[in-house]
């Protein structure tokens, strides 16, 4: 495990003039960073992973003065290692953007905001990434025949984009999206958001 603090760096490029080695904040974590994203419409929303398997997450919206942390739920059956990548997908049925995170155990997690003042931040789901068929396990055709059943250790992560109706700055996505593996294989996922569960009741997830 990794209990080596470490910080991330903040530079706001608005500034007339920018200092590559004076940032403008400096965010304190337990663990190493891995990974980090902020969020595509409320730009002052970021979200880093750590080496520990640890999502941390911050609003620099927040008003002067007020805590900036953003409270995560968090569930057992979460990251356990390090979280690789942090991308957002858009949910058509709730017009808004979900968080997804992956990591080196194979996991694959969804992630929602509480509306309206993102103070909060909770699981939706886990899904353990493994190939559904041979055809699909083309990439890791030089792993040992014991680990292509095995969830895949997941080291990137993106979706596929389109520029939504009206352009600007938001962008939808079809619910297509592709991982990348610690074997070298490239995978081409499929999302249904009539088929996740957002029911939370408190302050625990559900699975």
């Amino acid at each position: 495990s990794d209990t080596v603090s470490s910080r991330v760096a903040v530079w706001n490029l608005q500034r007339a003039f920018i200092k590559s080695n004076r940032p403008d904040e400096y965010l304190e974590t337990s663990a190493s960073v891995m990974s980090v994203a902020f969020h595509p419409i409320v730009p002052g929303i970021l979200l880093a992973g750590t080496f520990s398997g640890e999502l941390l997450a911050w609003n620099f919206g927040a008003e002067e003065g007020a805590e900036r942390a953003i409270s995560i739920v968090l569930a057992s059956s979460l990251h356990r290692e390090a979280i690789t990548q942090i991308t957002f997908s858009y949910d058509p049925l709730q017009d808004d953007y979900k968080a997804l995170t992956v990591s080196s155990e194979g996991t694959l997690a969804m992630w929602q905001f509480k509306k309206p003042d993102n103070a909060l931040i909770f699981p939706l789901a886990v899904w353990n990434m493994v190939p559904a068929s041979p055809a699909a396990s083309i990439g890791t055709v030089h792993a040992h025949k014991s680990q292509k059943k095995k969830p895949l250790g997941l080291t990137c992560l993106d979706v596929e984009r389109v520029v939504a109706e009206g352009g600007g700055n938001r962008w939808r996505d079809r619910g297509v999206f592709m991982v990348g593996s610690e074997a070298g294989g490239v995978f081409k996922c499929f999302l249904d958001y009539s088929k996740v569960r957002t029911k939370v009741k408190g302050s625990d997830w559900e699975e």
